[in-house]
């Protein structure tokens, strides 16, 4: 604060220059201390603009104001703070509806935040470069960028975020919950009498866990797993297309269908869906098919961990994106999951890894360096102790920041360009809110 009064103070001129804070003091704009548009030299241009409708004011949203455009394409677009509210799912919306407005040769997107970084993944995609903002008059922001639509590699495209299979109801929920709450006890019947092939225990630990629920998985993790949109609507999308995508731990193939069916077969050339559970790749069989991408998606049943498994998989180091949503903290060996996942994406800063799951509490709430003291900082403790615990017993490892460090270790080729979390509800169990988190390494730029 003491550094926005300063800057206000002694570095703007409040009387003849800063209407922003000018107008706030005085109650009225002045001739000298107003808008550039209301200044004298300005004002007839604005009239003759408002007498010609090139001057169009819209009461509502910004999408709105979008759908409401018509004629030329934007050439700049001033988005200010507006965005530093705004969770990645919206702000994906936004930009895809606004880019898809914008020239794509001559058009500038500028925005401000009060973060000192991009705040945002999608934002993060734009290649924007961070603007000299010392003589701004509000001085508030942390900081201010630009983005020139020529130099993005990549593109701002519509996700869908509404779930095909219907909601089954209440009923449903309860019963998927009942048995997720119930395998840790009923495990040795559930791999008894589920039909298990797997040649690993692994593998025949996870087929017991899904096989019977399977039918309601999908909608039932829908109010469950909060950083897999995070992941899909941050995944970056080339302009050149001909992408190859890997989803680890793909399961139903629910992450497909985050894509409209015309961007799938105009962006990618081949999507693999691998998973250990041949229950979830039936499921994820009857999607494709439904969605008509059996062309372009394949499915295979391996153990990510296991060497052979390159065998059913893209060449190493062509593939664009690698994602693990959900499925990183239910593979035992996760080290070597993410060392393959480094191998298989495409070197020198064009692949990326991507990962959405649970977390642990950040180990500065439950350690030393939390700052509250005694009885605060020992039922961050329990509540750490008891999420491993809760989760273990469905075979759901929280993330460590060990493994985290992972996807910023260069002996995997990686560096971390994203890592966010915060903490979302489990249906039924409102006192249980863990963290959920997204990460994204890129292979380093060599």
């Amino acid at each position: 604060l003491g550094d926005v009064l300063t800057h206000i103070f002694y570095n703007t001129d409040l009387t003849n220059d800063n209407y922003f804070y000018g107008g706030y003091l005085l109650g009225e704009f002045t001739e000298t201390c107003c808008p550039r548009y209301l200044m004298k030299e300005h004002y007839p241009a604005l009239q003759k603009a408002v007498a010609k409708k090139r001057l169009h004011l819209v009461h509502g949203t910004f999408v709105e104001a979008c759908n409401q455009a018509k004629g030329r394409p934007f050439t700049v677009s001033s988005l200010l703070d507006h965005m530093d509210w705004m969770p990645i799912p919206m702000i994906s919306a936004e930009l895809a509806l606004l880019t898809s407005k914008m020239d794509l040769k001559r058009g500038r997107i500028f925005w401000r935040s009060f973060s000192d970084t991009v705040h945002s993944p999608p934002l993060m995609w734009l290649n924007a470069s961070k603007v000299d903002d010392h003589d701004d008059k509000v001085g508030m922001y942390f900081s201010t960028w630009i983005s020139h639509t020529k130099d993005v590699d990549f593109e701002a495209l519509e996700r869908v975020d509404r779930l095909a299979v219907q909601n089954k109801g209440l009923l449903s929920q309860l019963k998927t919950g009942v048995k997720i709450v119930t395998f840790p006890m009923l495990q040795s019947f559930y791999k008894m009498s589920a039909a298990n092939n797997s040649k690993s225990k692994h593998g025949k630990a996870m087929e017991a866990f899904y096989a019977h629920q399977k039918e309601d998985y999908d909608s039932f993790r829908e109010n469950m797993l909060h950083g897999r949109p995070w992941l899909m609507h941050s995944f970056p999308i080339k302009k050149e297309g001909k992408m190859v995508w890997v989803d680890v731990g793909g399961g139903t193939a629910r992450n497909l269908e985050f894509m409209p069916k015309d961007v799938v077969r105009e962006k990618f050339s081949k999507i693999v869906i691998l998973d250990i559970s041949p229950s979830l790749l039936e499921m994820a069989k009857a999607r494709v098919e439904s969605m008509g991408l059996s062309d372009i998606v394949e499915l295979v049943e391996e153990d990510f961990t296991n060497e052979a498994a390159f065998k059913n998989l893209p060449a190493k180091g062509s593939v664009d994106v690698v994602t693990m949503s959900y499925s990183l903290s239910m593979i035992p060996d996760k080290k070597m999951a993410i060392k393959h996942a480094s191998m298989l994406a495409k070197p020198n800063g064009e692949g990326y890894v991507m990962v959405s799951d649970f977390f642990a509490l950040p180990s500065p709430m439950v350690r030393e360096e939390n700052p509250s003291v005694g009885f605060g900082r020992f039922l961050r403790a329990c509540e750490s102790a008891f999420h491993k615990k809760w989760f273990a017993n469905d075979h759901v490892y929280l993330l460590e920041e060990d493994i985290l460090g992972l996807m910023k270790n260069k002996n995997n080729g990686l560096v971390n360009i994203w890592d966010s979390r915060e903490r979302g509800d489990i249906p039924f169990l409102p006192f249980l809110k863990p963290f959920h988190g997204l990460v994204i390494g890129q292979t380093e730029k060599k």
